[in-house]
């Protein structure tokens, strides 16, 4: 299943890497958040990170002030111009369309997928499954709660017009960067 979700999300236009640790993890992030132009007028680049565990935080925190790069955790509604990089977690990877699940009922969570240029997401490879007929009932237990609200993603945003033109990043994010990680480099629960 990790090689046809592999197969299909870069079909989409998505990056999927498989990183040894989570300082290979941090280290991309800070790499692919230097090498773009700022979305501040100001040139101060930022990241947003809603779902990361308070210890990983403060490792990718000493990594962005090395770089010159503000971290950020909350309050994401208040970077109107925008957000260089975000972070999230996904619950769940469906492979048959390379789609990623994630429950978005937090605001920063939504925004940091949504308002970034670039959105790296986190995932386990146990998490994927085949069809989304196979996350029945996970699916479900995520949208049972009054005012859930569960994202299906599929590559980077697109948009085409009537000639067919395609154009990345038009309503969201011009990258997505997949991340799959091995249960035993992560811990904690989801947010």
């Amino acid at each position: 299943m990790v090689n046809r979700f592999t197969t299909m999300a870069e079909q989409v236009s998505a990056f999927v890497s498989f990183p040894a640790d989570l300082e290979q993890v941090f280290e991309k992030c800070i790499t692919l958040c230097t090498q773009k132009k700022p979305c501040s007028r100001d040139g101060q680049k930022t990241i947003a990170s809603p779902d990361l565990a308070s210890d990983h935080m403060a490792e990718l925190n000493n990594l962005c002030l090395k770089n010159g790069i503000e971290l950020v955790r909350e309050n994401i509604r208040q970077y109107e111009q925008g957000v260089d990089l975000g972070i999230t977690l996904a619950d769940f990877a469906i492979a048959e369309t390379g789609t990623l699940v994630i429950n978005s009922d937090g605001e920063d969570r939504r925004l940091a997928s949504m308002v970034s240029d670039l959105h790296v997401v986190l995932m386990h490879e146990k998490d994927i499954r085949e069809s989304a007929f196979d996350m029945e009932d996970d699916l479900k237990q995520m949208t049972g709660r009054s005012g859930s609200y569960t994202a299906f993603i599929t590559g980077a945003s697109r948009t085409a017009d009537i000639e067919r033109v395609l154009a990345l990043g038009v309503h969201g994010p011009l990258e997505l960067h997949i991340m799959i990680l091995r249960e035993e480099i992560w811990h904690g629960p989801k947010p």
